[in-house]
């Protein structure tokens, strides 16, 4: 070869130094230049904790030409998102790209090398350079010291002083010495060639390091019993191949005669009669005392937060405070004050009274303890905790029905032309944003501002206090905010009122998490149950979303009732269904209630479904409640009906999304995707989930364009006719092009999903597919 080149690989990495501890191949190789790793804190990256990877090093002949480079926590690119750069470079594989760049660096801004001949020498020069320039090599495990890009950059090379650094083999030497003292060579031999890299592959184990340290010793200096220790270790290693046990044990037997071992193949010897060899518990008898003394506790897999069930005003009254506070469990997450973690960072300023309030420590002993703060209406760090806890659950509802990561909305430019924009790695919440009675999702600032605000006075007297309202104490308003913003991420069109039906969805929607995410708290279901005696169609709390806010601002009973009104004198009433509900409602919020109230219904329905059924068996099919309050265990049963099937909803509306078209959405369109998505999911309807949702759709006179009938089967998307590529784009094409008007041809939008394609979009006309 006459071209030569400078190679540098990964030391290798392990955790409480297993499997090895030692330099794997084939950074082991003296002419390849080993990356180890070095801390921030100039300590090498090596025997941490067995919870923590660490960096190989060793043996000592090969930490000669090992250098050192700084890893963990290091930028990393993403691929695949070139705007993309993570803190979680790690291991000896982040160090091995810095090393390699400062070889590259010295090589074409050196003054020496125009002067280097393509040969040995270039790669001797950069080899020189880059250990001659290394800072601290006074610890062995750093190899040679700490790699200075910028001291190598200024090293100059004695040329005629280089030496050419020893070939290689991939071998293991010490075969020959157990295989017998004073047998010829048998290099040329193939089977022995296999064995022999087979031998140096089980070596880099800690029960053969234990052994045998070091593999670049004088195997002709092994002592006897070493040999037969090693030998017999090879032998009953479980990974070993019978050949090669085969191989030792005859050499065993041979030893006294110095013959050679047979190649015949023959049967296997009986096993050898040696010390036995030493355990991986003996071998890793510290790092087990060490444990022993100081177990690793793993982290939790939740995390348990108290919050207000629904709003504070609960908690003022005899009949409703056993409901107004309840612990809920979000995903375990370290986090820094504020909360801030992952998806969320809570920022606590309040413009309006020109203050910023302490970030609450949620990992703070006492209050991991404690499941966090007791809630309190005046204490802004239990706003934060209710806060990061709410939106949290929210995350966790879309990731569990999509099956996989929620991402926000990324920036977008000032002209708002430009949706592709910068990753957003987290959602701002501002508990205490603005002194208004609103709280919104800012797409601008991808930030939750909350507001509060004095409620109005409710009687004349002067001394009656008025109560502050916030909007971080409202389950509702919180998950509603949440929502948006995470509806935003999926369907970034979904903020563009392209017609009637767009932002009347984001508002629907977003309601309709918020709502179903009550239902999932068995704390606030189960008063409502024992109250209403299992009859969720009288009034109730679950069915109404943020009942502080909307009495504060002067509504009474909430801020929208979808399921019935409040007269003048007070009394609730059913809100009567329409055929005209959907056309009749030309406002967002207004018309967004009507897609809610279609959905709740069809839940209603399902649970009286279900509870009829459990009525049933508590009552020896009679089906009669007996006068006064239900038995607890009924109480339980229906809560647990009440909380499964909002589950369900809630899982079928959110998985909903990966089948609606990128923009200009309607209400009949986000129907075919519920039905759609549901039958791919669940075909057999044994509970009729979609003809309760169908029929509640239909009564409020939702339903999509160019359909034969409404009902579930009509409803679902069609398949592709033909999994043939061309085939399949060619009926596409026609199917799509069949709905522009005189021939014109407009964008198609296309999306993916389980293996199939769906709807193409052309002209705001939805495609059959």
């Amino acid at each position: 070869m006459t071209r030569a080149f400078f190679v540098v690989t990964a030391a290798g990495n392990n955790y409480g130094n297993a499997p090895t501890r030692n330099i794997v191949f084939p950074a082991r190789f003296n002419r390849v230049v080993a990356a180890c790793g070095v801390m921030a804190d100039g300590s090498p990256y090596a025997d941490l904790p067995g919870t923590l990877m660490a960096g190989n090093y060793g043996p000592a002949s090969k930490m000669r030409t090992a250098i050192a480079a700084a890893t963990p926590n290091l930028p990393w690119a993403r691929i695949g998102a070139p705007t993309v750069v993570d803190h979680d470079g790690s291991g000896t594989s982040s160090a091995t790209p810095q090393v390699a760049a400062a070889a590259a660096i010295w090589l074409a801004d050196s003054a020496h090398s125009a002067e280097l001949p393509e040969d040995w020498r270039r790669v001797e020069a950069i080899r020189y350079a880059l250990f001659a320039s290394a800072r601290g090599g006074a610890n062995p495990k750093l190899g040679r010291g700490t790699l200075d890009a910028v001291g190598m950059a200024a090293q100059s090379v004695p040329l005629a002083e280089l030496e050419q650094e020893k070939p290689d083999t991939a071998s293991f030497a010490f075969l020959r010495a157990l295989l017998g003292v004073g047998l010829t060579d048998p290099s040329d031999d193939p089977t022995y060639a296999m064995l022999s890299l087979e031998a140096l592959q089980l070596s880099l184990h800690p029960v053969i390091e234990a052994i045998l340290p070091d593999l670049d010793a004088d195997p002709d200096q092994l002592a006897a019993a070493t040999r037969q220790r090693l030998a017999a270790t090879l032998a009953t290693d479980a990974r070993a191949s019978m050949t090669l046990r085969q191989w030792l044990a005859k050499a065993a037997g041979a030893s006294n005669t110095g013959a050679p071992p047979p190649t015949d193949g023959g049967a296997a010897p009986q096993a050898l009669e040696s010390p036995p060899s030493p355990s991986a518990q003996a071998l890793n008898a510290s790092a087990k005392l060490a444990n022993a003394r100081q177990p690793v506790i793993s982290a939790p897999l939740r995390r348990h937060v108290r919050i207000f069930a629904s709003d504070p005003t609960l908690g003022t009254g005899l009949d409703t405070v056993a409901r107004s506070v309840t612990t809920v469990s979000v995903a375990w997450e370290r986090l820094a004050p504020g909360p801030v973690g992952e998806y969320l960072e809570v920022v606590d300023v309040d413009p309006a009274s020109s203050a910023a309030y302490a970030p609450v420590a949620l990992d703070d002993p006492y209050l991991l303890h404690e499941h966090g703060l007791f809630p309190s209406e005046t204490d802004p760090q239990f706003h934060q905790q209710m806060v990061y806890a709410v939106a949290m659950r929210t995350i966790e509802a879309f990731e569990h029905a999509l099956g996989r990561r929620a991402l926000w909305s990324p920036y977008r430019d000032p002209n708002g032309t430009d949706i592709s924009g910068r990753y957003v790695q987290r959602l701002r919440i501002y508990p205490h944003a603005l002194r208004a009675a609103n709280a919104f999702y800012s797409p601008a600032k991808k930030a939750l501002l909350l507001g509060y605000f004095q409620s109005p006075a409710i009687c004349d007297h002067a001394d009656i206090a008025r109560p502050t309202v916030f909007a971080a104490l409202s389950h509702d308003i919180v998950a509603h905010e949440t929502a948006h913003a995470l509806l935003d991420g999926l369907h970034r069109r979904f903020i563009e009122p392209t017609n009637p039906d767009v932002l009347a969805f984001h508002e629907g929607f977003a309601d309709i998490v918020a709502m179903f995410l009550h239902f999932t708290l068995p704390d606030a279901v189960r008063p409502e149950i024992a109250a209403t005696r299992g009859d969720l169609f009288t009034r109730n709390r679950l069915g109404q979303l943020a009942y502080q806010f909307g009495q504060a601002t002067g509504q009474r009973g909430a801020l929208r009732d979808y399921i019935g009104t409040i007269d003048a004198k007070g009394h609730w009433k059913s809100r009567p269904v329409s055929i005209d509900d959907y056309h009749a409602a030309t406002e967002a919020h207004d018309r967004g209630a009507v897609l809610v109230a279609a959905v709740f219904d069809a839940f209603l329905r399902i649970y009286e479904c279900k509870a009829k059924e459990l009525i049933a068996l508590a009552t020896g099919a009679s089906g009669v409640l007996p006068p006064g309050e239900l038995s607890a265990p009924l109480v339980d049963a229906l809560t647990i009906a009440v909380c499964k099937i909002a589950g369900r909803f809630l899982d079928i509306m959110i998985r909903a999304l990966d089948y609606c078209p990128p923009f200009d959405i309607t209400f009949g369109e986000y129907l075919r995707a519920v039905i759609t998505a549901d039958r791919d999911l669940v075909p057999d309807d044994r509970r009729a989930y979609r003809v309760a949702i169908t029929a509640a759709f239909r009564a409020r006179g939702i339903s999509p364009r160019d359909v034969r009938s409404v009902s579930p089967d009509t409803l679902a998307w069609e398949r592709p006719i033909s999994t043939s590529p061309s085939r399949k784009w060619s009926t596409r094409w026609r199917s799509i092009f069949r709905w522009i008007p005189h021939g014109k041809k407009f964008p198609v939008a296309r999306r993916t999903m389980r293996g199939c394609s769906t709807i193409g979009w052309c002209s705001g006309h939805p495609m059959t597919g």
